[in-house]
């Protein structure tokens, strides 16, 4: 099944806030886990929305801006089978 296109644009957003408070080779993960909140909380649902490929363009272009690990957020940012912990 093909997935619809995400409704936000996320190769526009600003990535720096996350670049610059989460850095290596130490990741931390308050900081870490803290600014990549502040980019996905406030797109959750379209986010866990299977149907589209917004998890996927988001998490790519955090990849493209900041070269992390492959599965640094999901291995530091994960709240038990909930996922990223949004406040």
């Amino acid at each position: 099944m093909e997935k619809k296109a995400c409704p936000v644009d996320f190769e526009r957003k600003n990535y720096t806030d996350l670049t610059s408070h989460c850095k290596g080779p130490h990741y931390q993960p308050k900081p870490c886990c803290d600014a990549l909140a502040r980019i996905a909380c406030p797109h959750l649902d379209v986010i866990n929305d299977l149907s589209n490929d917004c998890a996927i363009a988001m998490f790519g272009n955090i990849n493209y801006h900041g070269h992390y690990p492959t599965g640094l957020f999901a291995r530091m940012c994960s709240d038990g089978k909930k996922g990223l912990k949004c406040p």
